[in-house]
């Protein structure tokens, strides 16, 4: 049996963890169970089984006394608490036991005007046995900042103890603990209230504000009571929010004493408001039901009912809908319904209320695959169930998917977190190398990609991986990657050899990423790499993100964070989009009113030159080039208020001033004088060989209707706005290439589409990039046949969301799938694309899982081979590599619905080998079979996504493989009885007819088992590790 996992066996973060861990606040009493309910098993020895319901499921969990862990089947599992789960009447696990571990943390040191006190009544400068938790309390006059408590386990102390703060403490931020409005009345007293930093980064700090037991919180303005409530400190007034006063008051209610149970005992801290009684069964019983109650604000003890049982009985719940337990699975022809006239059917069909592993299926197996269509839904055979779910994520594929990818899922190599190593093997000491290597280590074993089926990965271990050799045949260490660099390397894992190969160091850096992507856990073995063998380079040389820190201020923290996940996903150009109309959050030495006046705020929102420089700097060492954007002459609404006299004054139509600016003036020579010097600061600042000018939305109206630009038009013979920003971008230009000749390399321009859509005459070395929705083939075309490179954006829009499931349109870029019909020099002209990611709507806060992994379809587009583009077939792949994100530490959002990300059970520092767990044959052919819109597939020895579509060989299986087994017996038994017809058929005829009858129907069927007998042989004696698809 497969043993229960999920966050149930998590322990509370608060001190009363040990009576409220247990999951009965979630508990549905109202629910039924599902499938018939266990017997309740006897209480191991020094711990205590907690039997409870949740989702129509019956868990138990067994918790261990202190200096006690886990055991099952006497092998240690190494927990405080373990949680199994009741399938078909038997307990899914075998003999759980609690015995005593010699393991114990370390002494504490209590902090400064603070005592540290244990729950076992020990001091704390003594060392801890495993379950112990710790309690910090701070003298009168501090308060506590950071963790309140701390939990013994195997793996040390759970989180580091807090500190106490004076409450007279001024923050960073200037503001003052003692200025929080606490009120002073005859019930109440500051001792009342309870305070705890929670939270200080950077600028920003976060009090909680809770009272002492027997007192609720109110807030001023508001009959509200609260258990607790936080206030922020606002970094520009300095001031508390929200600002209204809180005091605690003493209500006075005592709640009943309630009733001890039959063989236990309620036990409370007492009966204020705010306290709280746990249930303790007498030894030998079990407690079935919720343990814990809390004392309300109304006097009256929070609900759910509890019983202590003797083991051997069956456990029910006792309410209204108990006699519902059902005794069937319902046929998958049966149309299930929702109604509450049909008690049978409200269950819905298959019984399946959550989310349902592979391995948990009913049985016999069914043929479960995904439908997607506006979502991923289960489909049964031909059925559809109405039941959303995410993908199951596959199993160590790296994203995006190599140009040539094979891998020997039948020849796995494990691999020893505490002893391998990623060696430098070339003549080369580039610190882009050496940095590679440390943040690869750093990766490689924080996947969080599991084996999902009944774990049989031991009969496919070949060996060890003890390390990975990287060899660069190219010396060179590179200032900045350009856009020419190569990205290509060679990556091969088998048993003779772990090498990883490149020409240029940037291929290293790939390289790694796609090795450290291929990692996977198995709970019995550890982690583990299949057999390998990668080809890969990109399929264009400009992958790009747009990052807009204008529209709202991007901190470097979040830029930093997008350089990683860009980096992981081999986008190789962050275009930042630093200024427009919003703000001016760059500093600029030359023309300081620009930030001062410009930015958001010039204290907190602006990024200086030394942030420039290590975002720079850290992009290097990732292959991430960085490319500016200055949009002009529009969008640059934030320079007039330091300096108005370059923007346009916008004038009606009758000719007076109605009081609005539009774009820069492109008559005044002031205005080219200001240009020279501002691009003369940024070009020194921004090394690379591209710069982004913008030139898109540019608004005409001020410009058609100001005085001095009509004399100018006339004065140039100009006859539209069109001709006056040809004749400003030209200016540009030369500004451009006059300051670029003092530098080694010059810089390229890069504009939007506008230039191309008006006809602006622009040097056929710039590059275009196309940004509008309705841009078509034809329409690249054309631009192609002006000799300018092009970049794609049109289909990445990433601020732009819809409901359900919206990767599919950034992933099915039909764009980018059209531009294969070009020929080979209109498509050498599409550099690449890029991603886009305007910030109207979006802040610092919602950034990351707005822009990831959304952005990883259009990565896979812009790097696989142009053959990889069905977002279906991709769906189990961008899954797993949204739970590698999240596993990496990165905030990203859903892509598929519902759905989960598997997380370890305990810290992966510590990944031990676990016991194996017997599973049944069935569950072995499930984990064995991969079906495919109710097909079933082996899963080939060498898998490419690029090739294996022709190659695949599809059979079908239902409940006729059943049927066919039955066939092949009956064969034999007539063909030894067919001497004697009324053995098997009562035929009314000879019996030399019924003898040739029987004879022939046997020697047919003996012939199709004799020529399908190489597919079952492979499907049931394990020689092909097959994985499930979906």
């Amino acid at each position: 049996m497969i043993p229960f996992e999920g966050d149930l066996h998590q322990l509370s973060e608060k001190f009363t963890r040990n009576h409220t861990a247990s999951p009965d606040k979630h508990r549905d009493t109202e629910n039924d169970v599902q499938g018939s309910p266990c017997i309740v098993p006897k209480v191991p020895a020094n711990s205590t089984l907690h039997i409870y319901m949740k989702n129509k499921k019956m868990y138990a969990t067994y918790k261990c006394s202190i200096g006690q862990v886990v055991h099952i089947n006497d092998i240690p599992w190494g927990g405080i608490e373990y949680t199994d789960l009741c399938i078909n009447a038997t307990w899914a696990t075998g003999n759980v036991t609690c015995k005593t571990t010699p393991f114990r943390c370390p002494a504490l040191q209590a902090p400064l005007n603070g005592v540290i006190v244990k729950d076992d009544g020990h001091a704390a400068n003594v060392s801890s046995k495993v379950g112990i938790t710790v309690v910090l309390f701070c003298r009168d006059g501090y308060v506590m900042a950071g963790h309140e408590m701390s939990l013994c386990t195997l793996h040390g102390w759970d989180r580091k103890i807090g500190q106490c703060l004076p409450f007279n403490v001024t923050f960073e931020n200037g503001c003052q603990l003692n200025s929080l409005k606490l009120k002073k009345t005859q019930h109440s007293k500051p001792v009342d209230t309870k305070l705890n930093v929670i939270q200080t980064v950077g600028h920003v700090t976060v009090v909680e504000i809770s009272c002492i037991v027997g007192y609720n919180l109110y807030q001023d303005g508001s009959r509200l009571n609260l258990k607790e409530t936080v206030l922020y400190c606002d970094m520009d007034d300095r001031v508390w929010r929200p600002t209204q006063a809180f005091k605690c008051v003493d209500r006075g209610t005592l709640c009943p004493k309630l009733a001890d149970p039959p063989n236990g005992t309620f036990i409370t801290t007492g009966h204020f408001v705010n306290t709280h009684g746990t249930v303790e069964c007498n030894d030998g019983f079990v407690l079935f039901g919720q343990r814990t109650k809390f004392c309300e604000p109304n006097g009256r003890w929070s609900s759910g009912s509890y019983t202590c049982l003797e083991p051997g009985r069956i456990a029910k719940f006792e309410n209204k809908h108990s006699h519902r337990l059902l005794h069937k699975i319902i046929d998958a022809e049966d149309n299930a319904t929702s109604t509450d006239a049909n008690d049978y059917n409200t269950t819905k069909s298959f019984q399946w209320f959550d989310a349902v592993p592979v391995e948990d299926l009913p049985q016999p197996a069914l043929n479960v695959s995904w439908f997607g269509h506006h979502g991923y839904i289960l489909k049964s055979q031909d059925h559809r169930m109405p039941i959303k779910h995410a993908p199951y994520p596959s199993i160590g594929f790296p994203w995006p998917l190599p140009q040539k990818f094979t891998s020997q899922a039948d020849r796995i190599f494990k691999m020893n977190k505490k002893s391998f190593r990623i060696t430098n093997k070339s003549d080369s000491k580039c610190d882009i190398i050496t940095d590679s290597i440390l943040r690869s280590m750093g990766l490689v074993f924080k996947t969080i990609s599991y084996v999902n089926y009944p774990d049989r990965i031991s009969e496919y271990i070949t060996g060890d991986i003890q390390s990975l050799d990287v060899i660069v045949r190219s010396s060179d260490c590179p200032k900045l990657p350009n856009i020419d660099m190569d990205e290509s390397y060679k990556l091969v894992i088998n048993s003779e050899e772990a090498i990883l190969e490149a020409n240029e160091v940037w291929g290293i850096v790939r390289g790694l990423e796609t090795f450290t992507q291929m990692v996977y856990i198995s709970e019995n073995q550890g982690f583990l790499i299949n057999e390998t063998h990668v080809e890969d380079y990109p399929r264009f040389k400009h992958r790009g993100v747009l990052l807009d820190s204008a529209r709202h201020f991007l901190p470097m923290d979040i830029i930093l964070q997008n350089l990683d996940a860009m980096c992981q996903n081999k986008f190789n150009v962050l275009h930042w989009h630093l200024i427009d109309d919003q703000s001016f959050p760059l500093e600029c030495k030359t023309y300081p009113n620009l930030t001062l006046k410009g930015a958001y705020n010039s204290g907190t929102y602006v990024l200086n030159h030394n942030d420039v420089t290590e975002v720079i700097s850290y992009a290097r060492l990732r292959g991430i080039r960085v490319i500016p954007e200055f949009d002009t002459p529009g969008h640059v609404f934030s320079w007039g208020k330091s300096y108005k006299e370059l923007l346009t004054p916008c004038y009606s139509v009758n000719g007076t001033l109605d009081g609005g600016y539009g774009p820069l003036h492109p008559t005044r020579p002031e205005t080219y004088t200001f240009i020279e010097n501002f691009f003369k600061e940024y070009l020194e600042l921004f090394p690379d060989s591209y710069i982004h000018l913008g030139g898109d939305e540019v608004p005409f109206s001020c410009w058609e209707h100001e005085p001095d630009i009509k004399i100018f038009m006339g004065q140039m013979g100009y006859m539209n706005s069109v001709e006056v920003w040809n004749y400003y971008e030209n200016r540009l230009l030369k500004i451009i290439s006059s300051l670029t000749t003092r530098r080694a390399v010059k810089s390229t321009p890069i504009f939007w589409q506008e230039v191309l859509d008006f006809r602006l005459y622009i040097p056929h070395t710039a590059v275009v990039e196309v940004w509008k929705s309705d841009v078509t083939i034809e329409k690249i075309l054309e631009y192609t046949k002006t000799n300018h490179s092009l970049l794609i954006a049109s289909c990445w829009y990433l601020d732009n969301v819809k409901y359900g499931i919206d990767w599919h349109r950034f992933y099915n870029c039909r764009l980018l799938d059209q531009i294969e019909m070009l020929n080979d020099t209109d498509k050498n002209m599409i550099l690449g694309g890029e991603v886009c990611m305007w910030t109207e709507f979006v802040d610092e806060q919602e950034i990351m899982p707005r822009l990831w992994p959304r952005a990883s379809a259009a990565a896979e587009r812009l790097w696989s081979n142009e053959s990889v583009f069905v977002g279906d077939k991709a769906a189990p792949r961008i899954e797993e590599h949204r739970c590698r994100m999240i596993g990496r530490g990165f905030k990203v959002g859903v892509l598929n619905g519902p759905g989960f990300c598997r997380r370890p059970l305990k810290d992966e520092e510590d990944l031990t080998v676990k016991p194996n767990v017997k599973t049944s044959e069935s569950d072995v052919l499930i984990s064995r079979l991969t079906t495919s819109n109710g097909r079933v597939t082996r899963k080939s020895d060498a898998v490419s996504d690029v090739e294996k579509e022709n190659d695949a060989k599809l059979y079908e299986f239902g409940y006729d493989t059943y049927f066919m087994g039955t066939l092949c017996v009956i064969s034999l038994v007539m063909m030894v009885t067919s001497c004697d017809r009324a053995a098997i058929l009562k035929i009314g005829q000879s019996f030399l007819r019924t003898r040739c009858l029987i004879l022939s129907f046997a020697v047919v069927i003996v012939l199709y088992c004799s020529l399908s007998l190489p597919f079952w042989v492979k499907i049931f004696n394990g020689s092909h590790h097959v994985k499930i698809t979906h």
